[in-house]
């Protein structure tokens, strides 16, 4: 098993690729950059399969929904948090008041 590390979005969040089997791999936290992210997937010749997500904040959801549809990865998140993946209010991408 192989597991990448790659800092991405504004706040340069972690997000963790792991290579579940031979070219196929899941992924935790893409926090944005998705176009950086999909290159990098290219480049190691890497199918995603699965996106887990381990909250709903903007810093670890803002590159899901690009790479969802580029990917066809499913994507997992806790019940609770699930509203955060279309409320950037929610998700504190914007937050009231500043």
């Amino acid at each position: 098993m192989k597991i990448y590390s790659l800092q991405l979005g504004e706040l340069h969040s972690n997000c963790y690729i792991i290579e579940t089997s031979p070219k196929q791999c899941v992924a935790v936290d893409i926090g944005g950059d998705s176009q950086y992210f999909l290159r990098f997937l290219e480049s190691e010749n890497l199918h995603l399969t699965k996106i887990l997500l381990t909250h709903g904040h903007y810093d670890h959801i803002g590159g899901v929904e690009e790479v969802r549809k580029a990917t066809g990865a499913e994507v997992f998140i806790h019940d609770l948090d699930s509203h955060m993946l279309s409320s950037e209010r929610f998700s504190c991408k914007r937050v009231p008041g500043l």
